[in-house]
């Protein structure tokens, strides 16, 4: 309990402190980074991935049987089961390499949640307000371009052992840019008076066509954001009024 309480302090001084930008923010998350990287080196994470196949492998008979009791035509049954026979042979594969980031994720939206949570509180009580971020401000730190590398030179090495750590890192460091990289854009968008809602719809939409491609034009984006800071590069709203007096 006290070292979740200093992790909890430190937390918030790295939050509400002299560094409030959007890279600090993401440094709060570092130790869970580390713990999801160091994850798969643990002597009990094969019966962890053991574990977790067994119940998927549970819900997928739960969910043959429930396609029985609806009462579907043997034929449509039979393709039912050969298509989660199929995903689960993908995902037995992929599970190892994916859970400590689904794992990451997950406890990552914890946290929003719960900073969303204390951020009402605090209104409510009318303590001084929490810090807020803004999507189109988002960056991530310089150092997180390092965990980028270092995770795709741990999947080029002749280490299996470590391939699990490397896609770790990787994964979690390429979710990051591809977030910078829609802020990169929802900000280009901004500065040209396109509307949020617009942006928002335009963004789904584009998310929901062409899912592969979007995701890795947005990492490719954040990434060479990371170098050019391309929102710096902007002109400010009030530089548009003087140029045309």
């Amino acid at each position: 309990m006290v070292g979740a309480d200093r992790g909890a302090v430190w937390m918030g001084l790295r939050e509400e402190g002299a560094e409030t930008g959007s890279g600090a923010r993401a440094w709060m998350l570092l130790p869970l980074l580390l713990f999801a990287a160091g994850l798969p080196r643990t002597a009990s994470y094969p019966r962890l991935i053991e574990s977790v196949e067994a119940q998927l492998r549970t819900g997928d008979q739960e969910l043959i049987e429930i396609g029985r009791q609806v009462g579907y035509p043997t034929d449509r049954l039979a393709g039912l089961q050969r298509s989660i026979e199929e995903n689960a042979s993908l995902r037995t594969r992929a599970l190892p390499h994916v859970l400590p980031t689904l794992i990451f994720l997950w406890i990552a939206v914890l946290v929003y949640a719960g900073r969303s949570l204390s951020a009402r509180t605090a209104a409510a009580l009318r303590w001084p307000p929490l810090t807020r971020g803004r999507l189109r401000e988002w960056r991530m730190p310089d150092g997180a371009l390092w965990m980028f590398l270092a995770g795709l030179a741990l999947l080029l090495a002749p280490w299996p052992a470590w391939l699990e750590t490397g896609w770790t890192l990787l994964l979690n460091a390429g979710i990051g840019f591809c977030v910078q990289g829609i802020a990169v854009v929802e900000s280009w968008m901004l500065a040209r008076g396109v509307p949020a809602s617009i942006i928002a719809l335009t963004l789904l939409f584009v998310f929901a066509v062409a899912l592969p491609v979007f995701v890795l034009a947005a990492a490719a984006m954040g990434l060479s954001d990371a170098w050019l800071d391309f929102r710096r590069l902007e002109p400010a709203s009030g530089d548009h009024g003087e140029e045309n007096r």
